[in-house]
C-alpha cells in the first residue's frame, strides 16, 4: 500500500539520483521520526516495508548539501 501511495517526480539513468525523504524543519517529533525511518532495517516489519518499496538497504541520513545539489540536479534534468 505504501509504494502506490508515493509519486515519482523524475527519473533518471544516473545513479546520483534516489529516494529522498525530507522532512520540514519544525515537524514536530522529528528526531523520532528521522531514527524510526533510519532503522528501518532493523526489524522484520521494516525490512519487509523497504522490500516492498525496492529500497532493501533502507535510508541513510543525507546532509543539507547533498540536498541542494539534488534539488539542483533534478532542476537541471527537467529544464
Amino acid at each position: 500500500m505504501t509504494k502506490t501511495q508515493l509519486s515519482v517526480l523524475i527519473e533518471s539513468d544516473l545513479a546520483d539520483i534516489s529516494h529522498v525523504l525530507l522532512v520540514k524543519e519544525d515537524f514536530p517529533d522529528a528526531q523520532i521520526f528521522l531514527e524510526a525511518i533510519l532503522n528501518l532495517h532493523n526489524d522484520a516489519d521494516g525490512k519487509e516495508a523497504l522490500a516492498e518499496l525496492g529500497m532493501p538497504q533502507g535510508f541513510e541520513p543525507m546532509s543539507e548539501e547533498d540536498a541542494e545539489f539534488m534539488i539542483d540536479l533534478m532542476q537541471t534534468l527537467l529544464d
